[in-house]
């Protein structure tokens, strides 16, 4: 027994002492038959979008600009020891619309890494639910076609 119960707290504490990390998309969110999706937005308002949901949920961090590989906002929260990074990005995307035409976009991702506790995670969860609901507000989200090059 207590053999079982070392391991489960090796575990637990290989678990919080590696961190974690993480992407959501909204690629991801749509359901079948075609699950993938995209916003037709123009890059303008893609962009506010982002920097808006960065800003409101990270307020009195330090948010930079990401250019590379895609358009977007990263922030590193630190606390002791352990730090966090956010990162949002815009991707060129193209959708297609109910009449079959094919309609340029962006596709919204929010990834995260570090060590600081699981509340993080939680919070890139939802820097990406304000993206989608002021995306979808702005153009309703379309079938995903591919990412544009």
């Amino acid at each position: 027994m207590g053999f079982a119960r070392s391991l489960t707290q090796l575990a637990a504490a290989a678990i919080l002492l590696g961190g974690c990390s993480g992407t959501q998309s909204t690629a991801q969110l749509g359901a079948a038959p075609s699950p993938l999706q995209m916003y037709p937005l123009p890059a303008d308002a893609a962009d506010k979008i982002l920097a808006t949901a960065m800003s409101v949920e990270l307020v009195g961090s330090p948010i930079s600009r990401v250019d590379l590989p895609n358009r977007g906002y990263r922030a590193t929260l630190r606390s002791s020891d352990d730090w966090y990074h956010i990162q949002a990005y815009m991707i060129p995307a193209i959708g297609r619309d109910s009449a079959g035409a094919t309609i340029d976009g962006y596709v919204f991702e929010v990834g995260h890494s570090g060590t600081m506790p699981l509340s993080e995670r939680s919070r890139a969860g939802r820097i990406l639910a304000r993206i989608v609901a002021k995306a979808e507000a702005r153009a309703p989200s379309l079938p995903f076609v591919a990412f544009k090059r």
